[in-house]
């Protein structure tokens, strides 16, 4: 097993770097090999993207157009929050977006939802 930076398990980045903690173990066969607690610490790198666009969605700099309201951005930040908690229980492992980001955090490798063509 390796470790990347100095490694959390947490989902955290190392304030240095921005990079994310992580563990990785580098083989395909994550799913069938991983222990639970492994699997969880995945799950936490993958809702942490949710839980920074609920924490970064006030900042004007952050993409929203004029017209959405805070009550909107509100909203946005709650259901934000509650995917990542969903994730982070283990309710979402099938979706394809939350296996990806457990299969990065596992291999360093990221699967692309659609297959690259070949130019003809």
């Amino acid at each position: 097993m390796k470790e990347l930076n100095e490694t959390t398990n947490d989902g955290s980045r190392d304030a240095d770097s921005g990079r994310h903690h992580c563990l990785i173990i580098g083989r395909e066969d994550w799913q069938e090999t991983a222990t639970e607690e492994e699997k969880q610490a995945a799950r936490l790198y993958a809702a942490k993207s949710n839980r920074d666009l609920a924490a970064n969605c006030f900042d004007p700099g952050f993409g929203f157009g004029d017209h959405v309201t805070e009550a909107e951005k509100l909203s946005y930040a709650s259901n934000q929050l509650a995917l990542a908690e969903k994730i982070e229980a283990g309710e979402c492992d099938q979706n394809f977006c939350v296996w990806q980001e457990m299969h990065y955090f596992f291999t360093r490798e990221c699967i692309p939802f659609l297959p690259q063509t070949k130019a003809t």
